[in-house]
């Protein structure tokens, strides 16, 4: 369960980096944004 969340976080963590070279800021913010919710999301499992 752990493995696989982590693996889809990866995932949709790399996608939001190659948005950052798109348009700036803006995806940026949204990655650095899901990036702390994911911390908080590991948070609930361990």
């Amino acid at each position: 369960m752990k493995l696989f969340i982590m693996f889809v976080v990866i995932k949709k963590y790399r996608s939001a980096r190659t948005n950052v070279k798109n348009n700036t800021l803006m995806s940026h913010f949204s990655s650095k944004r899901m990036y702390v919710n994911m911390l908080r999301l590991a948070k609930y499992f361990y």
